[in-house]
């Protein structure tokens, strides 16, 4: 899934081994929380997740910062596409 951001392109990809190591580094049980609600914390974590595999580089203060008021929209419905599909 593609989602057009801050005029940049980014490449969203659900990958098991990605959420394992946000949750490692994180410490977060991010699919626990798929059922009774994200925070912002496992939201960010989450998105973190999907973006990891296609962007190696980004950072999760990198992506804090990516997702604002603006534009949350656009990453709440793009995560729901994943998984809601």
């Amino acid at each position: 899934m593609t989602v057009e951001c801050n005029g940049a392109t980014y490449q969203l990809e659900y990958d098991l081994n990605a959420f394992c190591e946000v949750e490692k580094e994180t410490q977060l049980n991010l699919f626990s929380s798929l059922n009774q609600g994200l925070s912002m914390i496992l939201f960010r974590a989450a998105i973190y997740a999907l973006l990891k595999p296609r962007q190696p580089e980004i950072t999760l203060f990198q992506v804090g910062v990516l997702v604002t008021p603006k534009n949350i929209g656009i990453w709440t419905g793009a995560f729901r596409e994943i998984f809601e599909a």
